[in-house]
């Protein structure tokens, strides 16, 4: 009866999710046994690095290279595709894409991001830049099969292409001395 999940995207593609996202994530484990069976292989925790390729190689330690995105795939990380150039604000209308620049969004971004993955694939997954929900009529044409935002409506499991995303960092999107503001609880 479970209808929601657990995960972990580093937005934006910093290189703090190589450095620092990776390694302390690492140290925590699961099993892959089910709820109230003991046992299992036991997994690291892991997550997915939403990145841009316009920042990725620019040469700024800001942000991830290739290597760093190949080691973290290497190390059962997720590389999510998070628009070519970030584009799209769903509150401005000035900030309105049209068509033709939402595909070429995605076009280019999956064309670069499987260029710079050790596996030549690209990403699956989307996460919706500044949760610009534009973008999810073309989603399927891209091979990305599901998609996360920010804040909005609750998404159902039969639409794996509006998943909702909460911010554990930022006080607009928890209240005070609760991290987990907003996410499922275990009854």
């Amino acid at each position: 009866g479970k209808t929601w999940a657990y995960s972990v995207e580093i937005d934006d593609g910093p290189v703090s999710t190589f450095t620092v996202s990776l390694p302390l994530l690492a140290d925590f484990h699961f099993t892959d046994a089910p709820p109230g069976v003991s046992g299992g292989k036991q997994l690291p925790f892991v997550g997915g690095a939403a990145v841009f390729p316009l920042r990725v190689n620019t040469g700024s330690t800001a942000y991830l290279e290739t290597a760093q995105l190949q080691k973290l795939e290497q190390a059962g990380w997720a590389v999510l595709n998070h628009g070519y150039n970030h584009s799209g604000y769903g509150w401005a209308p000035e900030g309105a894409l049209p068509p033709a620049q939402l595909r070429e969004e995605l076009f280019w971004s999956q064309v670069v991001l499987a260029a710079e993955r050790e596996s030549k694939r690209s990403p699956t997954h989307f996460v919706y830049p500044n949760g610009y929900m534009a973008y999810q009529p073309y989603l399927k044409e891209f091979g990305l099969v599901s998609g996360s935002r920010v804040a909005g409506k609750k998404a159902t499991l039969e639409n794996l292409m509006d998943l909702d995303r909460n911010y554990l960092d930022e006080s607009v999107w928890s209240k005070p001395g609760d991290p987990l503001s907003g996410l499922p609880r275990m009854p």
